[in-house]
């Protein structure tokens, strides 16, 4: 299997907006709309349910914004409902008929997993010719959000396949023991993704900023992923780990290496994501991302001092990882549950 060098830059960047039911999605992206500083933007609503309420929240707070709504599971509707929007709204934008647009936001249901649309983008060769994923952002609940994780397989996801996780609504937490379990319930969210970037919305607004500069490392849609199968409740908590290098390393070892675990694992690797330094000379590094199963990987200037790649797996022993990486000079750290 093949393995793209550079990540794609081409295309309009699709943010997937994601978090539990109530926890703020839809306000915040109805704040976005608002704003008159924002980039010109079309909007993708995925709702559970005949009727469309968020979608008509959108509507009426975006002057102009192309809105598309389509209902039922994401991800068993992306390949209809959802691919069709894509679809048409680049299609309208071409002939004149909406605003044009400079990105796409997705809004998922709260129940959904993301995964699927990342799997969606990253096989549809046609969808890949006009859009890119550039980042995942997933709102969660400060004050009820450590009960969903508990009881949720599809809420740890979310958080775990995350670029940027918006902790919302602490405007209601005033007392200090409720500050200290907030704080607790933050130290979780970055154990369950150590490579997510943690941020605290005092204000319940912060969605702008993000909106407007894309990460440092961005999902591609690269050859040679794994197979999309219907995520199925495991059972299982997601856990994270870190894996050591000894000395530089061969990218292309290495990224055959993760194909072969990734298509062994399935769905069950969640995420992946780290910096290694490149052989021979080890004086350059090459960023290595796995979202959803799809591998990305991108050169760096600079080698960095220590070669690590944190894995965020589901029902997966670390060790299977390690060892099938020990040829390559691996070194399990200690694994976290989430």
């Amino acid at each position: 299997m093949e393995v793209e060098r550079s990540m794609a830059q081409s295309g309009i960047p699709i943010t997937i907006l994601t978090g539990f039911l109530g926890s703020g999605k839809t306000r915040r992206l109805s704040e976005y709309l608002r704003s008159p500083t924002r980039k010109p933007t079309a909007v993708i609503v995925n709702e559970y349910g005949a009727e469309p309420v968020d979608g008509d929240l959108i509507i009426h707070a975006g002057d102009g914004t192309p809105v598309e709504t389509t209902t039922g599971c994401v991800c068993c509707s992306i390949s209809g409902d959802v691919r069709s929007a894509l679809f048409d709204l680049a299609d309208r934008a071409g002939k004149g008929d909406i605003l044009a647009f400079e990105q796409m936001v997705i809004e998922t249901t709260g129940i959904a997993d993301p995964a699927s649309l990342v799997h969606a983008v990253a096989k549809d060769e046609r969808l890949s010719a006009i859009y890119r994923l550039s980042q995942i952002i997933c709102v969660v609940d400060a004050v009820r959000g450590e009960h969903w994780l508990e009881r949720f397989d599809e809420c740890q996801r979310q958080v775990a396949l995350a670029d940027r996780v918006i902790l919302s609504k602490l405007d209601l937490i005033e007392d200090p023991i409720s500050q200290r379990e907030c704080d607790r319930f933050v130290a979780s969210l970055q154990r369950l993704n150590p490579t997510a970037e943690i941020v605290v919305d005092r204000d319940n607004s912060a969605l702008e900023p993000f909106l407007h500069a894309e990460p440092d490392a961005v999902a591609s849609p690269l050859s040679g992923a794994i197979a999309h199968s219907h995520p199925a409740r495991s059972g299982h908590r997601p856990i994270s780990f870190s894996i050591l290098f000894e000395g530089a390393i061969q990218t292309s070892k290495l990224e055959a290496a993760l194909l072969k675990v990734g298509d062994r694992l399935g769905h069950r690797l969640l995420r992946a994501k780290g910096v290694i330094a490149v052989a021979p000379a080890g004086t350059t590094g090459q960023l290595i991302q796995i979202v959803g199963g799809d591998l990305a990987s991108e050169p760096m200037d600079l080698a960095p001092s220590i070669s690590r790649l944190v894995f965020i797996v589901e029902d997966v022993d670390p060790r299977e990882i390690a060892d099938a990486l020990t040829p390559l000079g691996a070194r399990l750290e200690q694994a976290e549950a989430a």
